[in-house]
């Protein structure tokens, strides 16, 4: 089993991609060579299926709101329970100030990563039909 410092480690390894990979046909998705570095470091590859379950949601969201970019985080708790989430950013003027939407949200019963917080990232990189790239932080 990783660290949590290997996990930060991975997802920190990687600036920029070289290649695109698509587990899926199925997903509206690919992903980096950041986030496969991840996913073989840590032995995670499930968390791309997890994200690419969710894909319809963000797709959905994407047609009503035109939002081009959301963030993707796992919170791992120490019994290893987690619960996934993908979110939004909106301004809200009422307060002055950016607010989190959540678009989609999975509690997972058991991973075996250490307690530690995974964040990434989906951006739009095709419009019709849409396509999300999943991307580590230090690839952005």
């Amino acid at each position: 089993m990783v660290t949590a410092l290997e996990v930060q480690e991975a997802l920190r390894s990687s600036y920029g991609t070289e290649n695109y990979y698509k587990r899926n046909p199925f997903y509206n998705m690919v992903y980096t060579d950041g986030v496969k570095t991840f996913c073989e470091k840590c032995d995670a590859q499930w968390f791309v299926d997890v994200v690419g379950s969710h894909m319809s949601e963000v797709i959905k969201e994407h047609r009503e709101t035109e939002d081009t970019f959301y963030m993707v985080k796992l919170f791992v708790k120490e019994n290893h329970e987690s619960l996934f989430q993908i979110t939004r950013e909106i301004y809200n003027e009422e307060v002055e100030q950016y607010e989190e939407v959540v678009v989609a949200e999975q509690d997972l019963e058991y991973t075996d990563l250490p307690k530690c917080e995974v964040k990434m990232y989906l951006g739009l990189i095709q419009w019709q039909p849409p396509v999300f790239c999943l991307l580590c932080p230090s690839e952005h």
